[in-house]
């Protein structure tokens, strides 16, 4: 059963950006090769942990590690705000009644008695913020360190250059941008899209 927090969690997870409200109501911009380059600079700045302008698999598995820290703090601390503002009388718990008055997220097809029923892990009637907050946090994927020095490490030295980390995504991007221009237009985007199926 997924918790309600499965939504940001997973916005989280695969780098959506969470903007300002502002930022939100902006036209969206198009993707530049630019600038995606220089995202994948700042990235592998984050996982070069000695700045020798390569990382081992030791250094993209600290690297997820602090990632994976920072995502559960994130996570917690958004948990602990929503469930005190569920907790109506404050006293450190949420009671069924409590949970059932909650405004759901819409849409959502999961029977609010069912969700308290799976968070209220001991069955007392009631969730404490351990409950509520724990599970989400195991959520936080992990990426097999094997499989992306595989993908990355282009001359099979056990090195991933920053060349060699971006050619990947640089690739991809280059496939998308059919007139070559640096940037990839909407109808560039649909096309790529339609000939993923989607």
């Amino acid at each position: 059963m997924p918790h309600p927090a499965r939504a940001l969690i997973a916005a989280i997870l695969t780098g959506a950006a969470i903007a300002p409200a502002a930022a939100q109501q902006a036209a969206p911009s198009l993707p530049t090769r630019a600038g995606l380059s220089a995202q994948l600079d700042q990235r592998f700045a984050l996982i070069d942990g000695n700045k020798d302008g390569s990382f081992t698999k030791a250094e993209f598995t600290a690297a997820q590690k602090r990632a994976q820290q920072r995502v559960s703090t994130r996570i917690m601390t958004m948990l602990s705000a929503e469930f005190s503002s569920l907790d109506g009388n404050k006293d450190q718990s949420i009671s069924g009644a409590e949970f059932a008055a909650r405004k759901s997220g819409g849409g959502s097809k999961i029977d609010p008695a069912d969700l308290f029923k799976t968070m209220d892990a001991n069955n007392d009637g009631k969730v404490t913020q351990m409950e509520y907050t724990v599970p989400a946090t195991r959520v936080v994927a992990t990426v097999d360190a094997d499989m992306q020095m595989k993908k990355f490490d282009g001359n099979g030295d056990g090195k991933v250059s920053l060349a060699e980390f971006k050619a990947p995504a640089l690739a991809s991007f280059d496939s998308a941008d059919g007139n070559k221009d640096g940037i990839v237009s909407l109808d560039e985007q649909k096309k790529v899209m339609a000939a993923r199926g989607r």
